[in-house]
Parts: C-alpha cells; sequence; structure tokens
C-alpha cells in the first residue's frame, strides 16, 4: 500500500515560514494532497500505526 503513495517531510523547526504558511501548530501534521497539491485529508497529532493504515486505506477508496 505505502508505494501508492509519497511521503515529504518539512522541518519545521528549520523552516518556520513554512510551518506558519500551511498553518501547523504542532507535529506530526499528517496531510494527503492529490497530484495537483489539493488537500483530501489532514492529521494533526500521533496516530497509532493501525490508524495510519486506516487513514491511507480511506484515500484509496
Amino acid at each position: 500500500m505505502l508505494a501508492k503513495f509519497e511521503f515529504v517531510k518539512i522541518d519545521t523547526g528549520a523552516d518556520p515560514d513554512a510551518a506558519k504558511d500551511l498553518d501547523v501548530h504542532g507535529v506530526p501534521d499528517i496531510w494527503a494532497l492529490d497530484g495537483d497539491g489539493k488537500a483530501l485529508a489532514r492529521n494533526n497529532g500521533y496516530m497509532a500505526p493501525e490508524a495510519f493504515v486506516e487513514f491511507l486505506s480511506k484515500l484509496l477508496e
């Protein structure tokens, strides 16, 4: 399943302007974007592995 996604990490400590621009107030802040950069889903805060798999699975439906 993970091969169907591309994961990107933004270091908000090194780039606080990116955090501000993206309205990130805490980490982790997980976004799912489509190919055009449109936000499809977002989760702020820790997700247990099972919840993360469910988060990704819903995107594939």
